[in-house]
């Protein structure tokens, strides 16, 4: 998807503008690193492809169509990413809660 968005907006030899900053949210310590490296990618490129929809540099009309096309392309991605984080990190929360309701003690499970 991003290699296929990225060919294409290189096509429309058009400018790129200056790359926003962009500061992802944090997981807590109990996710995996995995997962905020995911949140990391994705969130970058949210806020790339929003920024890039703000601006409006000269193409013609059907490159104006295949730039804008290829953004919403990037950002739909980026937040159905986004969103499996935040599910992936929701059932991995309810995993640890679930793990410690089940302390042994004394060897048997505690419920």
């Amino acid at each position: 998807m991003m290699a296929e968005a990225a060919g294409e907006l290189g096509r429309l030899d058009a400018g790129s503008g200056t790359r926003p900053e962009v500061v992802p949210p944090r997981l807590g310590r109990s996710h995996r690193h995995s997962d905020q490296v995911l949140l990391d990618l994705a969130w970058s490129v949210l806020v790339a492809s929003e920024s890039g929809m703000e601006v409006s540099p000269m193409l013609t009309a059907h490159g104006s169509q295949v730039r804008e096309g290829a953004l919403r392309r990037l950002r739909g991605a980026a937040q159905d990413a986004v969103t499996g984080v935040r599910r992936m990190a929701a059932r991995s929360l309810k995993h640890c809660r679930n793990r410690a309701e089940t302390i042994s003690v004394n060897g048997r499970p505690q419920r």
